[in-house]
């Protein structure tokens, strides 16, 4: 993705120990690389045009990426890898796309750029507390169980 003139960003957790070797190949080919705390990071969304969620093993992630959903939130387009439960809750759509081989991304980061995305922060509000809480609330109520929201 560097040799074909775009910036790439990697934000990169706090929680683990970063392989230093592979993070200096890295920086040198241009990456630049925020494994720090970051308070506004939405700001780091704002600022792209797409978010790659690049990770396969099962123990490199929650199973539910919250990082999809803040970069939905910011209305980015997403292309993923068919991760953990992502499956079970978003179909692809023209700004939402699953890879399964890298070769996939230039062509695939190419359509989402093209396409008006203005549908996935609609998309990460159904996962909001408040909409959790009512579908929570409703299943409650529909199977006959008395509840007192107060």
């Amino acid at each position: 993705l560097v040799s074909e003139g775009n910036k790439v960003l990697i934000a990169g957790s706090t929680s683990t120990t970063a392989d230093q070797a592979l993070k200096q190949e890295l920086i040198k080919t241009g990456i630049r690389i925020f494994d720090y705390y970051i308070e506004n990071i939405e700001e780091l969304y704002q600022l792209s045009d797409v978010y790659l969620f690049t990770v396969i093993s099962n123990h490199s992630a929650i199973e539910f990426p919250l990082s999809v959903l803040e970069a939905m939130a910011c209305n980015l387009p997403v292309i993923t890898t068919p991760y953990g439960s992502l499956k079970d809750y978003f179909h692809e759509s023209t700004c939402f796309r699953y890879y399964t081989h890298e070769e996939e991304l230039p062509q695939l980061i190419e359509s989402v750029l093209q396409a008006k995305c203005d549908n996935n922060s609609k998309i990460a509000g159904l996962f909001t507390w408040q909409s959790v809480f009512n579908e929570l609330f409703n299943n409650i109520e529909a199977n006959g169980f008395l509840f007192n929201r107060n």
